[in-house]
């Protein structure tokens, strides 16, 4: 079965720079089970394969001060759940925490062509936690939204002490802000616009698994898909796994994990991510 370490070695070459840059912590030496390493060389195999396509793809949280060892955090507004199991009684302070806030309205990948821009979250959308009133734990592995931070956001503003953020969307939808950065069990929003609970236009979904049931994966692509509808509409999901799963509702493709060639791993990991682009209309 393939590694984590080969699954970097295969992303490295899916994106020059991609382990040199990206402070990753040992996500690479890491069981495979665990499934991270195949999600981050999914998303290395989609910014290879649009780059291909005519896409600029870059990494903003890299060229953000202080915020490029976030890069592994989820696109989710941090909580503090300090009376559960499994949570401390400390999260982080400070500048930390304000910069941990700013990282989640901070997409991992923006794509450009021509005049269209596409937004790559990962494991959840901060913008539609803020925006809608669900409260949900389990998100996609990513999500992708036509659109982009307004510019100039997000930014932490020092007079108010708040996190600021604004968000252009395609569909012309504009949304924009404020939290405090504390450690809270709920979102600290002091204020958003529009006020109202409203749903943020989602352009698809992804899961990736290494080794997930039919069952199990056609169920969480089906609640999130839900769970991210706006106006009754639902987004696409895609899924791409380790392990070939049949007669699945969703689209999907398969990287066997019984592989044993770099080349043809690194092959598997390309068609996958160029068939994921075509679902979405990203060719």
């Amino acid at each position: 079965m393939i590694d984590s370490r080969t699954l970097g070695r295969v992303a490295e070459r899916l994106v020059p720079g991609y382990l040199r840059d990206i402070p990753w912590r040992d996500l690479w030496e890491r069981p495979v089970e665990q499934g991270k390493a195949f999600e981050w060389t999914t998303l290395a195999a989609l910014v290879a394969m649009a780059r291909g396509h005519g896409w600029t793809c870059s990494f903003p949280l890299l060229a953000a001060p202080n915020r490029a060892d976030f890069f592994e955090y989820r696109n989710s507004i941090p909580r503090h759940h300090g009376a559960r199991v499994g949570h401390s009684g400390h999260r982080g302070t400070g500048e930390h925490l304000r910069n941990e806030f700013l990282a989640a309205f901070i997409p991992k990948v923006m794509m450009s062509r021509a005049n269209s821009t596409v937004c790559l979250f990962r494991e959840g959308n901060a913008y539609h936690e803020v925006m809608t009133d669900l409260d949900y734990e389990e998100r996609p592995d990513m999500v992708l939204v036509a659109g982009a931070p307004s510019p100039g956001f997000p930014r932490f503003d020092e007079s108010s002490q708040a996190v600021l953020f604004a968000f252009d969307f395609e569909t012309g939808m504009h949304v924009s802000g404020a939290l405090r950065p504390v450690n809270s069990p709920t979102i600290p929003l002091l204020e958003r616009e529009p006020e109202q609970s409203i749903a943020v236009p989602v352009l698809g979904l992804i899961e990736c698994s290494v080794n997930k049931s039919a069952q199990t994966a056609q169920a969480q692509i089906g609640t999130y898909s839900r769970l991210f509808s706006e106006r009754g509409r639902e987004p696409k999901g895609v899924l791409v796994t380790g392990n070939e799963l049949a007669n699945l509702v969703w689209p999907n493709r398969t990287v066997p994990m019984n592989l044993s060639s770099i080349k043809d791993i690194e092959d598997a990991f390309r068609t996958a991510g160029d068939f994921v682009l075509s679902e979405f209309g990203l060719l």
